[in-house]
């Protein structure tokens, strides 16, 4: 009966969508998987480290992406092999020297990279370039540039224009055929058009979303924009005022699409609505962007405009279905959950990750079927009286977190369970004792079983189990020292049996990974013949005389309806 921690579990596949309706699906923080990388000596970074981007490679490494300060002038790129810890950062697109077509000397600069990790292996890396001086005298000062890995980002093919004209903050996603779609802020028209929405127009520029397509793995791309005047394929943008030169301003940058299980695409943005603070704004398509937006049409139709203040938005989804939004607001970055079709991210399912420290220009990847990495700058900047940044202190955070949503049990067969039997919920964000609990069955009974990390083991550390059926209540409060108290009903109880094993001595060091095993069996004239229960757990982890208790997230012991729901066949 080995120790098993939650990166363990969770791997027999499920049905893709399963829970893409449920509205119990919550995210545990992981306490032991979490990093902070001092800028000013982790050389993953740097003092000035903004804008991360985590992918996952096909050889199952991870590669990050980072930029110095908020503009930037150069891209790097470190490696690392558990997403959390990560080599020496090396350049990916270099500032430079260069001479504008007109003759002046001028700086090649590089900012906000993202990329993709293809169905084939290979990665594609984008970022925004723009002349130094340049950016503000022409729209044709500024592209986006493709380079290519095929060796999970140890080397890399030589820069390629795939779009000329001012933009920002490239995203790109695969579809199922293979479809390439870069979506990025799309600054360029409105400013070859009308070079004084920069300083009239109460949001400073005219913006929205557009996109390229490749469909033969990123050769070509359409449409082709090499010139004047700089149009791609417009997406989404929301109306925001019109000057008095008529020209009409729109909003939505900072974009991030995600291809669902569906076949619709969700695309998030950023909005500046001219009210102080940006907002939120989900766009939808369920035909593939098939008619890009005009010039001036507020688009598309199936939009939910501004829902909420926010900025920098990212957006993920589960294989189970269920969808992540992360941005930040107030300068911490927030997290929702939303149901298959990238919608519903209500406020009851929000969280504020980093222990609501400030930064912004965070990220989020699903990296297995059960996590996501979380990526955001600790951000310390230091202001002049006239409010510009003179110097920064920056940090970079990264936490994991894993997926609880309703799980199966398993046919006990003789304890036989546990070695196949891989649905688990997790408890683990407060501090570094953590459980795993997976559930099974047979005539006889109901089998909990309680994988505890925990590094030192007190006699006081104790769990509690709580599993509910129909009018049935039951209750398992167990110690590590053998204490038990098990109530159905609320009436006390002697058959429900609880052996624990030890992984390390009663107030002793444990070690990192060690700590305990529980079984618990309850008798199955307490269950009946009902085909699922609800549970709930929560530990209680002792140091001296402190004491901190930790249980499912978004669950509430004293309401049974919030329960996480194990199904028994």
């Amino acid at each position: 009966m080995s120790l098993k921690k939650i990166s363990e579990l969770n791997k027999i596949p499920q049905a893709r969508d399963s829970h893409a309706d449920k509205a119990n699906s919550y995210l545990s923080r992981n306490f032991r998987e979490k990093v902070r990388m001092d800028g000013a000596t982790c050389t993953a970074v740097s003092y000035k480290v903004y804008y991360p981007r985590i992918k996952k490679c096909a050889d199952g490494t991870y590669i990050m992406f980072n930029q110095d300060s908020r503009v930037s002038a150069c891209v790097y790129y470190a490696k690392s092999y558990d997403g959390l810890h990560y080599s020496n950062r090396q350049p990916l697109f270099n500032a430079k020297l260069t001479v504008r077509d007109d003759g002046e000397e001028d700086k090649l600069c590089y900012a906000s990279c993202d990329a993709i990790v293809l169905k084939n292996g290979k990665i594609l890396a984008f970022a925004s370039y723009r002349y130094n001086k340049g950016y503000v005298l022409d729209a044709k000062y500024s592209g986006l540039l493709m380079r290519v890995s095929e060796d999970n980002g140890s080397t890399w093919s030589p820069e390629r224009l795939i779009y000329l004209g001012r933009n920002w903050e490239p995203h790109a996603i695969e579809l199922e055929s293979g479809e390439i779609q870069v979506c990025f802020s799309h600054t360029a028209p409105k400013f070859y058009l009308d070079k004084t929405v920069r300083t009239a127009s109460k949001i400073h520029t005219s913006s929205g979303s557009a996109i390229i397509r490749s469909l033969d793995g990123g050769e070509t791309w359409t449409p082709s924009v090499m010139g004047a005047p700089y149009a791609a394929d417009r997406v989404t943008q929301n109306y925001v005022e019109t000057m008095e030169n008529g020209t009409k301003i729109f909003t939505n940058q900072m974009p991030v699409q995600v291809a669902l299980h569906n076949g619709d695409i969700a695309l998030a943005t950023e909005s500046d609505m001219a009210v102080g603070r940006f907002m939120l704004t989900m766009s939808y398509t369920s035909d593939n962007w098939a008619r890009p937006l005009d010039i001036d049409e507020d688009g598309p139709s199936d939009k939910l405009p501004a829902f909420a203040y926010g900025a920098g938005p990212y957006l993920a989804q589960f294989e189970s279905g269920e969808t992540v939004l992360s941005y930040n607001t107030l300068d911490m970055y927030h997290v929702r959950m939303g149901d298959g079709r990238a919608r519903n991210f209500t406020e009851d399912r929000m969280f504020v990750a980093f222990d609501e420290e400030h930064g912004y220009w965070g990220c989020t990847l699903c990296d297995s079927t059960h996590s996501i990495l979380i990526a955001m700058p600790s951000v310390k900047e230091t202001k002049d009286e006239r409010g510009r940044i003179v110097g920064c202190d920056n940090d970079m955070m990264i936490e994991r977190y894993y997926l609880n949503h309703d799980i199966r049990a398993e046919k006990y067969d003789g304890g036989k369970a546990w070695d196949k039997c891989g649905d688990a919920l997790f408890v683990g964000g407060k501090c570094r004792a953590q459980m795993s609990v997976r559930v099974a069955y047979d005539a006889d009974a109901l089998y909990i079983r309680v994988d505890r990390l925990d590094d030192v083991l007190e006699h006081r550390d104790s769990a509690k189990i709580y599993v509910s059926c129909g009018e049935g209540f039951a209750t398992c409060d167990y110690s590590l020292e053998g204490n038990v108290y098990s109530t159905v009903n609320a009436k006390s109880v002697k058959d429900i049996e609880v052996s624990t094993k030890l992984y390390g001595q009663l107030d002793g060091y444990a070690f990192s990974d060690n700590g305990a095993v529980t079984e618990i069996k309850i008798p199955r004239k307490y269950i009946g013949d009902c085909d699922s229960v609800g549970i709930y757990a929560k530990l209680s982890d002792y140091s001296g005389d402190n004491c901190i208790t930790d249980g499912f997230p978004g669950v509430d012991e004293n309401d049974k309806d919030t329960y996480y729901n194990v199904s028994l066949n």
